[in-house]
């Protein structure tokens, strides 16, 4: 996923110089996520999901 979300950055920005930090980012909230209390990585994941389906209801 790392590598995809690097892709769409550097196709977003259109720069090679946004890939970097997205990276640094992108580690650490790997890191993140592997050590954060379960009950809670689902808690902020269902926040997420709910906040998708605004843009798709409107």
């Amino acid at each position: 996923w790392g590598l995809y979300g690097s892709r769409f950055v550097q196709f977003l920005f259109k720069s090679n110089k946004v890939v970097r930090p997205f990276l640094v980012i992108y580690s650490f909230v790997s890191i993140l996520g592997a050590t954060l209390d379960l009950g809670l990585l689902w808690d902020i994941a269902d926040t997420f999901n709910g906040l998708m389906s605004i843009p798709n209801l409107i």
